[in-house]
């Protein structure tokens, strides 16, 4: 059973239920997992980063850190990140390549964590494309939601069958933000048990959601939650 509440506010002080947020950290991306003594960190950034709350919900709990790929959308505020905890780290790195040496900083000398996350199941499959966003990561969290990254539609075809137990997901975090290249008819097909969408995005600056996502998702009546619109979407387990 999960219990969503919505907060366009810092989180109140001393909040350690155990929780996953998809913070609004305007365009990109940043969910953490909040269990037991870890807090895991699906993606670390955005145009701002969450890090008062962050303070509040994780505490002194173990830091881990998974990373879709290299788009600084989604790895940003790693620096912060460490540099709130010093002892944090590395459950996943990016997916692909990169030669930035901004980037590539902001990764060097994380350690490795000592033992996988057991709620994140990676999904694998052969990627041919060179193209960055192709090169994204997949998660599923407890059988119930879909971390895609910016993985676009033709990585969407081959990974959507790789998929375990697509009837029990209910949850689809969009991929790409919103964009009309991801979050396509054929995945969406495919998860019959779908029931919410979640995005976090800019419409005003970026046109995310696209339009078009948006009548995919109409024409199966899954509404979207939108961090722009309401906030932190915080959902206790």
């Amino acid at each position: 059973m999960l219990l969503i509440w919505l907060s366009a506010l810092p989180l109140a002080p001393g909040l350690r239920r155990d929780a996953w947020i998809v913070w609004n950290v305007g365009q990109g991306s940043w969910v953490t997992f909040v269990e037991g003594g870890a807090c895991r960190h699906v993606d670390a950034g955005g145009e701002r980063w969450p890090l008062r709350a962050l303070r509040q919900r994780c505490g002194d709990r173990r830091q881990e850190i998974f990373l879709s790929h290299w788009d600084l959308d989604h790895v940003g505020g790693v620096k912060s990140l460490r540099r709130l905890w010093p002892d944090s780290c590395l459950g996943a790195a990016p997916g692909g390549r990169t030669a930035s040496p901004r980037k590539l900083a902001l990764l060097r000398g994380l350690p490795s964590c000592p033992s996988p996350a057991p709620e994140l199941n990676e999904i694998h499959w052969s990627v041919k494309s060179p193209s960055p966003n192709a090169r994204s990561r997949v998660w599923v969290w407890r059988d119930r939601l879909i971390l895609p990254g910016d993985s676009p539609r033709a990585e969407e075809e081959r990974w959507a069958g790789a998929l375990p137990r697509r009837h029990r997901l209910r949850l689809l975090l969009l991929g790409h933000h919103g964009s009309r290249t991801s979050s396509s008819d054929f995945l969406l097909r495919r998860l019959p048990g779908l029931r919410l969408a979640l995005v976090s995005s800019r419409q005003a600056r970026f046109g995310h959601p696209h339009r078009e996502v948006i009548q995919r998702l109409r024409q199966r009546k899954i509404p979207i939650l939108r961090t722009e619109e309401w906030g932190h979407l915080v959902f206790e387990i």
